[in-house]
Order: structure tokens, then C-alpha cells, then sequence
């Protein structure tokens, strides 16, 4: 209001760049309490303004603004056009902060499509101008250079990136990017099985969001809690998490953090044994990533999807949906979803009497696992070896595989997996081998895991479902 007063033509040029800072601010606001239609009726105002006043460096920022939006909207085509509009906007001789954030623009659209190759060349090129840009938009490209080495699994260096750029925002008050820059922080700890540093900083995450407002950062947040508690093997607590990010994904507009909560309320329904529900999820959540171009979190859903379809029995549906997520997680270089990939479809391919070929598989995935420090890969990994070997009558072999799948998980807790699988099939390859007593301890061990689970399940159709799911004489299951 004071704006227009001091310039009702809106030709002054200083007031011109000062209208553009408090639209940006506003739209900010706007974005953090879900008001999606104002914050984009603000960031249109700002395209209007920066067009009409002519200046190529307000059209560089209007360029920013917009495409940190489309990427954080799943509108990843959008912000790679309007980051490179841009650059070219701003020339060789432009404000070095804008171009910073414009390059960290295009880095953050490149790793949403699962490229990380393609992400690291502007953010690196971001990097080496940041000694003349301020702190904040060296942080915004410190954050996206994290995720661009998250996506390859190398996860210290992404914490390494991760911390700096919390740092620069909370010693400048920009606590709601802090939040979930702290919400990374803890994913970052669930992965390196540092669980009770993943819970802190989660849990203070989740405060600091709500204490602030700040409705995307909430749902970020209860998101990825529900992955520790799915990690802990607490099934029913994680599911609610998921519903309840679900839920703000959707009132913020969020299409990637609503695939992601769709995708992870899959997951763990499959944990559950309720394979059809689950089925329905993942596909609405591979709906969603294939429509915005979400390669990575389609491979991670297609492998889950895999799971469900097997769970049902529909195995050659599960083995073509395991080939394209492995396909899909080795052509953008996701070594997550890669091992993920592997795991399924070796699986699939043993319960399809195609035993050698899934335990190739499943030995391949372990080696990528242990190269990049994917503990539960490994284990699975050595389990399901295990189950081929068991399937191709090979009982000293099995036992081999399952005892060292044990000891890794007995020296870890806990995995992003099922430990009933690698339990389950400890016993099975003792009792094929004849091992009696041990084979009785193994037996117990099993079932004393899967009744801790079941007690953490309320509801009776839940826990029943989950319980069917299991059985000493059935093949373990992913």
C-alpha cells in the first residue's frame, strides 16, 4: 500500500525492485500456510511487473521465484524453462545471487527427474560463484547439492552438504527452509542407521513447523518420521504418519509429496498383508510421479507395486513391474531404488522357478549395497540368496547366506525391510539342513518378532491380515 503511494505509475525503478521483494516475501507466506491460488496470483504479479518495467535483471528474479515454485508444485519441465529463461535474461554480467539461484533452480529440477549427473554440472557451477553471493543463496544451492549426492546413496557427503546450508538459515532466521533442511538431516540418519540422532532431529523438525505454521514443512516432516517408525518395524504408527502427510500434501498442492505419502501408506500396507490396498495406492502415487516426471520416486513405487502384485500371486505382472523399476532406477543412476529393484525381482524370479537367476540377482544387489553402504540390502540381499538356494536344493549354501544375513542384523537392530524375512528363512535353511535345535531357536526367534510387531497393530483386521501373511512353511516374503 505504502508502494503505491510513493509510485502509483509504478515507474520508479527502486520501488519497482522493492514491490518485487514484497511480492516474493508474500508469496512465501503464502506457500508455507497452503494458500496455493494467492501465493500464484503474487507470483504472476511479479512476471507482470518485471515484463512492464522492462529490467532483465527483475525478470531474472520473477525467473527465480517461479521456478523454485514449479518445482516444489512437481512442474519440473516448467522450472527447468523458467530458470534457463532466466539465465538468459540475466546475461554474463548479472546480480551473481540470482544467477546462483537460478543455476540451483535448475540442479533441484535435474535431481527431482532422478538426474543427478545432469544436476551436478549448474550446481557445481553455482559453487564456484558462491564467494560473491549472500549466505541465503548459497544455502539454496549448499541444499540442493545435497540431494543430488542423496540420489546416487553417497550420504555423507550429502550431510555434509545438508549441515551447511541449516547452518547458514538458522543463523539467519530463515527457519522455515531450517525446517526441513532439519527434516533431511534426520532422513539422512534413518539411512546411516543412526536412529537416535534420525529421531531428535525429526522430532524437533516436526516442532519447529508447527510452531511456525509452516504446513509444507509439517507434512515433509511427519513424511519421513513414518520412515523411522517403519524402519523400527512399528507398521501401524508409520502408516499414520503417512495419512497424515497425505493429507497436508494434498491441502498444500504438493503432486510429489502427495505421490510420496501415497506410495509410502503402499509400502507399508504391504508390510501389513493388505496386497490389494496397497496396490491401489502405489498406482495412484505412480500415476502422479509419471505425470510430473518423478523418475526416482517411480522406481522406489514400481518395486513396492512389484511386492503387492506378488503378494497376490500375479507374478508375471510383478516381474514386469520389477524389470521396469530397475530398468528405470539404473538409467537415471538411483542406487537406492537400483538395489531396491533387485531385491524384488530376484525374489519374483525364484517363486517363478527361476532360482539361479534370482539369486544372481539378489548376490548383485547385495554388492551394490555394500559399495554404497545400503546395509539393508546386503542383508536382504543374503537372505533372499538364501531363499534361491533353499529353492535349488542347496541347504549348506542357504545356511551360509542366511547365518551372515542374521549376524548383520542382529549387529544393526533393525532394516528398511522385512527382519521376519531374514529370520524366517534362518529357520528354513537350519531345518533343511537338519540343524534340529538350532533350527528350534531360530523358529522361536522368528515368531517372537513377528508377535512384537503384531502387538503394535490396534486394529484386529490389520494385525490378522499381517499375521496371515507369515507362516513357517511358507517361502519368506519381501
Amino acid at each position: 500500500a505504502l508502494l503505491d503511494q510513493l509510485d502509483p505509475t509504478g515507474h520508479v525503478l527502486r520501488h519497482v525492485e522493492r514491490r518485487l521483494e514484497v511480492y516474493t516475501r508474500r508469496a512465501e507466506l503464502y506457500f508455507l500456510q497452503g494458500r496455493l491460488d494467492e501465493r500464484n496470483r503474487d507470483l504472476q504479479a511479479m512476471r507482470d511487473l518485471a515484463e512492464t518495467c522492462g529490467a532483465s535483471s527483475l525478470q531474472a528474479r520473477a525467473s527465480a521465484a517461479h521456478a523454485r515454485y514449479a518445482n516444489l508444485d512437481g512442474r519440473y519441465e516448467d522450472a527447468m524453462a523458467c530458470a534457463r529463461d532466466g539465465l538468459a535474461s540475466l546475461g554474463s554480467a548479472g546480480d551473481p545471487s540470482v544467477r546462483s539461484s537460478l543455476l540451483a533452480q535448475l540442479g533441484f529440477a535435474h535431481y527431482f527427474r532422478g538426474n543427478a549427473r545432469e544436476a551436478l554440472a549448474p550446481l557445481q557451477e553455482a559453487l564456484s560463484i558462491q564467494r560473491e553471493v549472500d549466505p541465503l543463496a548459497r544455502a539454496e544451492v549448499l541444499s540442493v547439492m545435497s540431494y543430488a549426492h542423496f540420489l546416487t546413496a553417497d550420504y555423507g557427503r550429502s550431510l555434509h552438504y545438508r549441515k551447511q546450508a541449516y547452518d547458514l538459515r538458522r543463523a539467519r532466521g530463515e527457519t522455515a527452509r531450517a525446517c526441513w533442511d532439519l527434516t533431511d538431516i534426520g532422513i539422512l540418519h534413518t539411512r546411516m542407521y543412526r536412529l537416535d540422532r534420525a529421531e531428535q532431529a525429526l522430532a524437533e523438525a516436526l516442532d519447529m513447523a508447527r510452531r511456525n505454521g509452516s504446513r509444507p514443512a509439517e507434512s515433509y516432516a511427519l513424511n519421513n518420521d513414518g520412515n523411522l517408525l517403519y524402519l523400527r518395524g512399528d507398521y501401524a504408527a508409520a502408516l499414520e504418519r503417512y495419512e497424515a502427510s497425505l493429507v497436508l500434501q494434498r491441502a498444500t498442492g504438493s503432486r510429489r509429496g502427495e505421490a510420496s505419502a501415497l506410495g509410502n501408506c503402499g509400502m507399508v500396507l504391504v508390510s501389513l498383508g493388505d496386497y490389494p490396498t496397497a496396490e491401489a495406492l502405489l498406482r495412484q502415487a505412480a500415476a502422479i510421479e509419471e505425470s510430473i516426471g518423478y523418475d526416482s520416486g517411480l522406481a522406489e513405487g514400481l518395486a513396492h507395486l512389484a511386492r503387492a502384485l506378488a503378494g497376490q500371486d500375479r507374478l508375471e505382472e510383478a516381474k514386469f513391474t520389477a524389470e521396469r523399476s530397475l530398468s528405470l532406477a539404473d538409467r537415471i543412476g538411483d542406487r537406492y531404488s537400483g538395489v531396491l529393484a533387485r531385491l524384488v525381482l530376484g525374489w519374483v524370479l525364484v517363486l517363478l522357478g527361476q532360482a539361479d537367476e534370482g539369486r544372481a540377482l539378489e548376490a548383485e544387489a547385495a554388492g551394490i549395497a555394500r559399495d554404497t553402504g545400503l546395509v539393508h540390502g546386503v542383508i536382504l540381499g543374503l537372505a533372499f540368496q538364501a531363499v534361491a538356494h533353499l529353492a535349488a536344493a542347496q541347504a549348506d549354501l542357504a545356511v551360509r547366506c542366511s547365518r551372515q544375513a542374521v549376524g548383520l542384523l542382529e549387529q544393526y537392530g533393525c532394516i528398511e525391510g522385512p527382519e521376519e524375512a531374514v529370520l524366517l528363512v534362518h529357520f528354513q535353511a537350519l531345518e533343511a539342513r537338519g540343524h534340529a535345535r538350532a533350527a528350534a531357536r531360530a523358529r522361536r526367534r522368528f515368531l517372537e518378532e513377528l508377535e512384537l510387531k503384531a502387538r503394535r497393530i490396534p486394529r484386529p483386521v490389520q494385525r490378522n491380515a499381517y499375521l496371515a501373511s507369515w507362516s513357517v512353511d511358507r517361502a519368506p516374503h519381501l
